[in-house]
């Protein structure tokens, strides 16, 4: 797998291409359907993670350890977001008369 190279030089190569260069769901597919590969989407990405612990870490023990850390990050790292957004979302609010 090579990175999708930029139109301009100044520009880094990617490895995954902006959500515009990105392929659409089926036009036939439902809802259902569409859920079902954003779940493939992650199952994957979770793999892809795993695989990447498992080349660092020795044994099983280090690379649940590992991912539990990894995991942990995300959760803090979403949760961060979510309050930012919305305190944000309270600042418009009160700036708007609600």
């Amino acid at each position: 797998m090579q990175p999708t190279s930029g139109s301009s030089l100044n520009r880094p190569a990617r490895w995954i291409p902006p959500a515009d260069e990105s392929p659409a769901p089926r036009a036939a597919a439902d809802r259902t359907q569409c859920i079902a590969a954003w779940f493939d989407l992650v199952e994957a990405t979770d793999q892809i993670l795993l695989a990447a612990l498992r080349s660092r870490n020795r044994t099983e023990a280090e690379v649940e350890a590992a991912y539990r850390v990894c995991h942990q990050r995300q959760i803090e790292e979403h949760d961060r977001k979510v309050h930012e957004l919305l305190l944000n979302f309270n600042r418009r609010r009160k700036h708007h008369g609600g």
